[in-house]
């Protein structure tokens, strides 16, 4: 899976985030007054009315989109007897949370969340290539240049907490013993700005990463899961990490990947875009929405 289509998955996550709003949220408080107060500024009312119309003018019509594109594509595979294996999904989600692995991103949906639009968006490459014909030599040729691609390397989630002295390492240590969070500690106490708003996540360190200047490689290695280190020095005082999993090195052979590859060349030969609405009027998608909401 490229680089523009993982992007395409992160973006309709963060679509079906809004999903989960509109029917966990919105539905339940249609069984109140729409005139009901949600919110006061001064002398001023905000209705629930009000609320609901801004979020159904703002989010409406995408969110209805990407429903009405997902039910076309499962229905699709089905008339056209594409199935996904559960492989192949396993195979593509540790590639994306490896890519995409802060909290902003990864902990937005569930496991199950994320596998399911991985699913979708195999079995739509699927449906618009599966008449594509590539000689299996291209397909090898293709492999043995881009190994890589299909490599996982040994790899380490893993937060920090930085402090500017082992003092105040030790505290976060007695503080995490007593049964404190990981995330809410880095939040109040990491001098590392940008990864304490992210609960201190620093994503996946790899032998590439920038990290392992920090030693933090080192001792990662030697920790278990779920465990959290003594005080390390680094740059701007003492760090105390945190291993949230590990995942190892792994090569995927051509046959695994086979499949991927002829979707990743046949899309290429198509130059089109991979979309469902090509599939809306043979799936009889009949509008209720109006731009009004009503």
């Amino acid at each position: 899976m490229s680089q523009k289509q993982l992007l395409v998955i992160i973006i309709g996550l963060i679509l079906l985030n809004i999903v989960t709003l509109m029917v966990y949220v919105i539905k339940p408080f249609s069984l109140y007054n729409d005139h009901e107060i949600v919110a006061s500024v001064g002398k001023k009312d905000i209705t629930r009315e009000k609320w609901l119309a801004e979020l159904q003018s703002r989010y409406g019509k995408e969110i209805l989109e990407e429903l009405v594109d997902a039910e076309v594509i499962q229905q699709t595979a089905k008339r056209h007897n594409v199935s996904i294996s559960a492989k192949d999904v396993e195979r593509e989600y540790l590639f994306t949370k490896l890519t995409y692995s802060t909290k902003g991103i990864s902990g937005s949906k569930s496991e199950e969340e994320w596998k399911q639009q991985i699913r979708t968006n195999i079995q739509l490459e699927e449906i618009l290539t599966k008449d594509v014909t590539i000689p299996q030599s291209v397909l090898q040729h293709y492999y043995e240049t881009n190994k890589q691609r299909f490599a996982i390397p040994q790899s380490y989630r893993i937060s920090h907490i930085v402090t500017a002295s082992k003092e105040e390492a030790d505290q976060v240590i007695q503080e995490l013993r007593e049964g404190s969070a990981f995330d809410v500690l880095a939040m109040e106490k990491s001098l590392d700005e940008f990864s304490a708003n992210a609960g201190g996540d620093l994503g996946y360190l790899t032998e590439e990463s920038g990290q392992k200047a920090e030693n933090y490689l080192d001792e990662v290695k030697l920790m278990k899961e779920h465990t959290w280190s003594q005080p390390i020095t680094v740059t701007d005082g003492y760090a105390v990490i945190y291993l949230h999993e590990k995942v190892e090195e792994h090569q995927y052979s051509f046959s695994d990947v086979k499949k991927q590859i002829h979707r990743t060349l046949a899309l290429e030969q198509m130059q089109m875009p991979v979309t469902g609405k090509i599939f809306w009027d043979e799936s009889d998608v009949k509008w209720q929405y109006r731009e009004d909401g009503k």
